[in-house]
C-alpha cells in the first residue's frame, strides 16, 4: 500500500510519523510519500501538545526531543489556569502521574520531522491535485478550505486572535490566562514567549484587543492578527474512500486546552483501525471522528460555563453561548467525573474517557471553576 501525506504543517508531520511508525515497525513494505510546498511556512506561533502527541514522536523516531538543543521543544508538564471560574484563582492542571508533553514552533518542528524520517518520498515542490496523485490512499492536511460548503459549524464564543512574543522566560507549562475580552495563551519556547490574544471581534474591537494585549502583557508589536473560523468536515473521508481530510483541511477549534495535535493523532488511529486492521467501515470512521470532534468542542465550551474574574459583555456573551448549547453527554461524564476521589488512582470503576479527557481531570477543572 501506498500512502501519501499532503502538506507538511503541523498536521502532516504528526500524520507522516504516525504511519512512519506502521512503516518501521509493523510492515516495512508500506510505502509513505510527503508533498508540501517549501514556500509555504507554518504558522508561527508556539503550540502545545498532550502526552500522546510526545509519546508517537519519541516512538516513530527513537529519539529524546528534549535533547536536541538545536530545535525549539520545551517541556510542557500541564497547563496554569489564571482568572477562570467562580474562586478566580489560579490551578495548575498537570498530566497525570508525572508524564509531560512538549512546546514547539511549527516551522523547528517540520524541519526536525523531514531531517530525521527515512525512506519517505518527500516531494517540496508543490501541491498537487488528488487525480494527479498515484496513490492508494491520501490525507489531506493543506490547511484551511476556501469554501466551509461541506462543514459544519463548531460553536464557540471566539473569532479573532492577536500572535506576538515576549522575551525568553523559563517555565514548563502552559499559561492560560482570562482576559476582559477572552483569554490569551503564553507558550514559552527556547528562545522567546509565544503569546496568542483570542477575543470576539464583534463584541471587542480589534483596535481596542490590541489596546488591551498590549496594556495587560506588555507586547511591544502585535505580529498577526486574523479571524478565524470553527468548524468541522460533514464527511472526513470521502465518497470513493481515498482521501481523508486531517488539521484545518477537517477542522478547526480555538486553542484553549492545546488539542488540535492530539486530535490530528486520534485522526490517524481511526484510519489505521480501517485501513489495516478492517475492523470498522468507513461510515463507522467518519461517525467516530466527528464524534470525537465534538465532544472537543463541548468540553471547550464547558470552560466558559462560570465565567472569569471580568464580569463584561464578552464573559456575559460566553455563558450565555453555554447555556445556549449544555450537551447532556457532557454533563453525565461531569456527574461521573465529580465522584472520583485522589485516592482512587488509577482505578477501573472511574478510568472513563470523554474525547482525550480522563475523569480525574475533568474532576480538576470541576472543582477549581465552582
Amino acid at each position: 500500500m501506498k500512502i501519501t501525506i499532503l502538506g507538511a504543517g503541523n498536521a502532516g508531520c504528526m500524520s507522516l510519523l504516525h504511519f512512519y511508525y506502521y512503516q518501521n515497525y509493523i510492515n516495512e513494505n508500506l510505502n509513505l510519500e510527503l508533498i508540501y510546498d517549501k514556500n509555504i511556512d507554518p504558522v508561527p506561533v508556539g503550540q502545545g501538545t498532550n502526552v500522546a502527541s510526545s509519546d508517537l514522536i519519541w516512538r516513530s523516531l527513537d529519539i529524546n526531543i528534549l535533547s536536541k538543543n538545536s530545535f525549539s521543544f520545551t517541556p510542557k508538564h500541564g497547563i496554569l489556569y489564571e482568572n477562570w471560574g467562580k474562586k478566580q484563582k489560579d490551578m495548575f492542571h498537570p498530566f497525570p502521574f508525572g508524564r509531560y508533553a512538549y512546546h514547539q514552533d511549527p516551522a523547528e518542528f517540520q524541519k526536525f520531522v523531514l531531517k530525521n524520517v527515512k525512506n519517505v518520498k518527500i516531494i517540496d515542490t508543490g501541491l498537487k491535485k488528488y487525480t494527479d496523485i498515484d496513490s492508494d490512499f491520501i490525507v489531506d492536511c493543506t490547511g484551511t478550505p476556501k469554501s466551509f460548503k461541506k462543514y459544519h459549524k463548531l460553536i464557540n464564543p471566539l473569532n479573532h486572535v492577536l500572535l506576538s512574543t515576549l522575551p525568553y522566560e523559563s517555565y514548563e507549562y502552559t499559561k492560560t490566562t482570562a482576559t476582559p475580552d477572552g483569554w490569551c495563551f503564553q507558550i514559552p519556547l527556547k528562545d522567546k514567549v509565544s503569546l496568542g490574544y483570542n477575543f470576539n471581534s464583534k463584541i471587542t474591537s480589534i483596535k481596542q484587543a490590541k489596546k488591551n494585549f498590549k496594556n495587560i502583557f506588555g507586547v511591544n508589536k502585535i505580529h498577526k492578527d486574523f479571524s478565524y473560523n470553527q468548524y468541522l468536515a460533514k464527511e472526513p473521508i470521502s465518497k470513493d474512500g481515498r482521501v481523508c481530510l486531517n488539521g484545518n483541511k477537517l477542522f478547526f477549534l480555538e486553542p484553549l486546552e492545546a488539542t488540535a495535535i492530539s486530535c490530528y493523532v486520534t485522526v490517524c488511529q481511526h484510519l489505521f483501525d480501517w485501513l489495516f486492521l478492517d475492523n470498522k467501515n468507513k461510515d463507522e470512521i467518519n461517525y467516530a471522528i466527528k464524534e470525537h470532534m465534538y465532544r472537543v468542542e463541548r468540553f471547550i465550551l464547558l470552560h466558559y460555563a462560570n465565567g472569569s474574574k471580568y464580569n463584561t459583555k464578552f464573559w456575559s456573551f460566553a455563558k450565555n453561548t453555554y447555556d445556549k448549547n449544555t450537551n447532556q453527554d457532557m454533563l453525565d461524564f461531569v456527574e461521573i467525573s465529580k465522584k472520583y476521589k485522589e485516592e482512587d488512582g488509577r482505578n477501573v470503576k472511574y478510568e472513563k474517557i470523554y474525547a482525550q479527557w480522563p475523569t480525574w481531570s475533568v474532576k480538576r477543572w470541576y472543582d477549581y471553576v465552582n
